[in-house]
């Protein structure tokens, strides 16, 4: 079977993916809203994407005959989704640029989207014409093992699994701003791809920063209420003493 991007999912399917992306920046702003700090910020967005996709993704994002489920690389778990042959991991596209780069350096990674398109992707052609060999039998083995042990939660027999494409996302704190579905090589060399763009809805975001009106609020205290030390308070005093005297100084002297 060929992957043929433009029939991945149904046109509902993909609305409902670039929806669900959305929802779960909102989500995750939503969760985040009376926190004094925020260094979940980064990671939660998965947490919540990724149980969006495993609860509602069918009864509220329109998908039809898909299957999601919890893999895990190392300490880091993420939501693959299994759809008509098709194998989906969603990744950001500054991190998918990261992780080309890094594979320049060394042929040999293992990293999951690496090992998934060297066995899944085999048959997909190499952009640079093969000019160089990417893998050897150690590290396809390497790979088969890591793509089998992925593949363990999913309920369905992986000869059937025909390909994998990586969905790439570009989003801020707020916004998601594009998407699309790309095929890759096991040099994660982009073969096709499918823009998502258009399934973009651009909105307002639902958390927006409470602002203060003056003079109806009264302006925050810029100390925070903390107090200066002693030594601190003799220093303001010693300083505020000089600034009295040059500016006596100046007006006797305007006074002449």
């Amino acid at each position: 079977m060929t992957t043929r991007l433009e029939h991945c999912f149904t046109e509902k399917g993909r609305q409902g993916l670039c929806d669900l992306f959305q929802g779960s920046i909102e989500c995750r702003n939503q969760i985040l809203k009376n926190y004094p700090i925020r260094n979940s910020k980064g990671n939660l967005v998965w947490d919540v994407l990724f149980r969006m996709l495993m609860e509602e993704m069918e009864s509220d994002y329109g998908f039809v005959s898909c299957e999601a489920f919890i893999a895990n690389r190392g300490c880091w778990n993420f939501a693959l989704i299994y759809s008509d042959g098709i194998l989906f991991s969603i990744m950001r596209e500054k991190r998918f640029t990261q992780l080309q780069k890094e594979l320049t350096k060394n042929s040999k990674s293992t990293h999951y989207a690496v090992s998934l398109a060297r066995i899944l992707n085999i048959g997909v052609k190499n952009q640079q014409g093969c000019l160089f060999s990417v893998t050897d039998d150690v590290v396809d083995q390497r790979s088969a093992d890591i793509t089998s042990k992925l593949l363990q939660r999913l309920d369905i027999d992986s000869d059937l699994i025909e390909g994998f494409v990586m969905i790439l996302i570009d989003a801020d704190d707020t916004h998601l701003y594009s998407a699309r579905m790309v095929l890759v090589n096991g040099a994660l060399e982009i073969c096709d791809e499918y823009s998502l763009k258009d399934y973009i809805q651009i909105k307002e975001p639902i958390i927006v920063e409470s602002v203060q009106e003056y003079p109806d609020a009264k302006p925050d205290d810029p100390s925070k209420g903390l107090k200066l030390t002693g030594k601190a308070e003799a220093r303001k005093a010693k300083r505020q003493g000089a600034l009295k005297q040059i500016s006596a100084s100046e007006v006797n002297e305007n006074i002449k």
